[in-house]
């Protein structure tokens, strides 16, 4: 009898550690159930490339912040299992400064994402998003200073032991006057993202 204790209390001592340990490694893709919510604060780096058009001169500073919210459990087979997320995304200030400087802001209110369910550390995500951008001079020059815009991103976010998950990846971004000007050149631009998210479990 008296060897039981100390057996059953280092069981007890086994369990909690893996326990701790599971959930250390959690993906933040299992703390995005649905009613969840997420705050991203990215900024990215980008370079124009010459296609639909464009001139490919371009080169671009895209700080964003964005909002969402999951609005589905997890959908879905196999690898393409995860859920939706409908976000809001700010540039608060947008900055090329080739081929020349231009300074504005961009808001996009359509952000759709797609959370795949992975185990480990990192949780990648799919993301299309529009909307519009204002600059203080035509982007590109000579066509307009109120925009369209369009992105498509692959991205993952890497939990670390603690703390907001590090967001590391790749966008592609369209700027367009949507032919409401007489030149519609477009800007199309390779952009690599960093960032942080913090996500907000669902009450």
């Amino acid at each position: 009898m008296s060897l039981s204790i100390p057996l059953h209390a280092s069981t007890r001592e086994q369990a909690t550690t893996d326990e701790r340990s599971q959930s250390d490694v959690q993906p933040s893709s299992r703390s995005l159930q649905a009613g969840a919510s997420e705050w991203i604060v990215a900024a990215g780096l980008g370079w124009g490339v010459p296609v639909f058009r464009s001139s490919g001169q371009e080169r671009l500073l895209l700080p964003s912040l964005s909002w969402g919210r999951v609005l589905t459990s997890a959908q879905g087979p196999g690898h393409v299992r995860g859920r939706f997320t409908w976000a809001v995304a700010v540039t608060p200030l947008f900055v090329q400064f080739e081929p020349e400087n231009a300074y504005g802001i961009g808001v996009s209110p359509l952000v759709w994402r797609w959370n795949f369910d992975t185990s480990g550390r990192v949780a990648p995500y799919a993301e299309l998003g529009g909307g519009g951008l204002w600059t203080t001079t035509d982007v590109p020059r000579e066509t307009a200073r109120a925009n369209y815009v369009l992105h498509v991103a692959v991205a993952a976010r890497v939990r670390g032991p603690g703390g907001p998950a590090t967001i590391v990846g790749y966008r592609f971004e369209h700027i367009s006057n949507g032919n409401r000007a007489p030149r519609n050149p477009s800007v199309n631009a390779h952009v690599l993202l960093l960032g942080w998210s913090f996500v907000k479990p669902p009450r």
